[in-house]
């Protein structure tokens, strides 16, 4: 039998690699912890900057479409034609 493996010295080096590993767990999951109504404000602020940044896209794309709608009226052309012109061969809706 190997008795350097059965050692009360061995025993107590298992025990303090052990209680390190436990505490580096620990501690990692004290930094990644959060409660659920801390998840919810932070999706929900997250949520409304999108929504946020998605309407001025929106608003400035209807704008874009008003101005060049205006243009092929004053121009005389059916907004049918300005939007065939536009695509140029590429599969608009």
């Amino acid at each position: 039998m190997n008795w350097r493996y059965n050692s009360a010295q061995s025993h107590r080096l298992f025990a303090r690699r052990a209680a390190v590993i436990l505490s580096l767990f620990i501690s990692v999951m004290h930094v990644q912890a959060q409660t659920q109504a801390t998840m919810n404000a932070q999706a929900r602020a997250e949520f409304e900057r999108a929504d946020s940044e998605r309407n001025k896209t929106y608003e400035a794309l209807l704008t874009k479409l008003a101005d060049t709608e205006s243009k092929t009226e004053a121009e005389g052309k059916p907004a049918s034609m300005a939007r065939v012109s536009r695509c140029r061969g590429s599969i608009c809706g």
